[in-house]
């Protein structure tokens, strides 16, 4: 028989002691520096899908196209000045009002993709969430910052684009003149 009695209660080895201690560290030190700034991650994500965020994306794209199409258009209207071209005449506001026409069409492409840009990082973002609930690596996500210098990459591209092809427009149409003129003083 096994007698009765109160039965034992193991004790733990001073091994076990030392691990549960230095566990209790490690969950304490999460708690106090990382649960904080995982809060502080998730709050920055979840601003990335305010208003606020999108309206300034869209005015850092409308800005990086101002400044890029501005000089141009300035340069166009002095280059036709210089050529003696009339600012009340035709041709000098059809020349304006079209290049005027490229630079709206570009900036609210540039608006509408910084927005579409946005928008993928708040859900690049909400993947980052996700993965870091499952104990994946997350990715970066890209700031405002890069947002903008996209757009102003984009912005200087679309200018110098619209610029040449309006000045090589512009020479086509002067050369030729430039023969039938020839042409007739030669005959």
């Amino acid at each position: 028989m096994s007698g009765g009695g109160d039965p034992k209660t193991p004790s733990e080895s001073a091994a076990y002691k030392a691990l549960a201690e230095q566990a209790g560290t490690y969950f304490n030190r999460y708690q106090d520096v990382f649960v904080p700034l995982e809060n502080s991650y998730i709050n920055s994500v979840v601003n990335i899908g305010s208003e606020d965020t999108y309206n300034r994306a869209a005015g850092a794209a409308g800005s990086a196209f101002t400044s890029a199409y501005t000089p141009e258009l300035l340069n166009q209207q002095r280059q036709m000045l210089s050529q003696g071209i009339d600012p009340s005449s035709g041709k000098f506001q059809s020349a304006s009002q079209n290049s005027y026409g490229k630079f709206g069409s570009a900036m609210g492409l540039g608006v509408s993709d910084s927005s579409a840009n946005n928008t993928d990082r708040l859900f690049g973002g909400m993947t980052n969430l996700v993965k870091m609930g499952q104990g994946i690596q997350s990715e970066a996500t890209q700031g405002q910052i890069g947002l903008a210098a996209a757009s102003g990459k984009k912005a200087r591209g679309a200018a110098e684009t619209d610029f040449i092809k309006s000045q090589s427009n512009e020479s086509v149409v002067g050369t030729g003149a430039g023969i039938v003129a020839g042409y007739g003083l030669n005959s």
